[in-house]
């Protein structure tokens, strides 16, 4: 994954076919869901093999991504004249507050997110008001981040079925 990032960075994939799935390559499960070797994903990067339909088709539907995202031939952004995207961020940022708040009552799993992940969000929105690109497959890893970030933290708010230590047998 790293010589990915490092030819990323390098350009070495700017003519690919399909620019948003590389955009989301290393941060949603690509490779996994088409059913696919991560060696025929770059291969694919660097133009020298194809994605079939179905392969396509299913890393937009298990990752929720429309698959004209995917088929499309350039590099989609958020544009700041868009209602939409600043929609988007500002969820994105509600999302932030909610799993601050989580921090706030001790959740580890927020606690977490808050010290390794918040900076994506973070300097993703300031790219965006400050005019600097940002892509929709960088939002979406950001969001799928988010969203994870927030199962994990509800997932800690229930209490597992077992039995009490103080009560032997008696099921909690």
């Amino acid at each position: 994954m790293l010589g990915f990032y490092r030819d990323y960075m390098n350009g070495k994939y700017e003519g690919c076919r399909y620019p948003n799935l590389v955009e989301i390559y290393g941060h949603l499960p690509t490779s996994y869901f088409a059913n696919v070797t991560e060696e025929l994903m770059l291969a694919v990067f660097e133009g020298k093999e194809d994605l079939t339909a179905e392969e396509i088709s299913k890393i937009a539907r298990y990752n929720g991504i429309p698959v004209s995202v995917l088929l499309c031939p350039t590099k989609i952004l958020l544009s700041r004249e868009r209602r939409k995207h600043w929609d988007m961020l500002s969820e994105l940022n509600e999302k932030l507050c909610e799993i601050w708040e989580w921090q706030k009552k001790g959740s580890r799993a927020a606690d977490s997110y808050m010290r390794y992940h918040r900076s994506h969000l973070v300097n993703m929105d300031l790219d965006f008001r400050n005019r600097r690109p940002v892509s929709y497959g960088r939002y979406l890893w950001v969001k799928h981040e988010m969203e994870d970030a927030l199962l994990f933290i509800r997932n800690e708010q229930d209490k597992p079925r077992g039995i009490s230590k103080r009560n032997k047998g008696e099921v909690a």
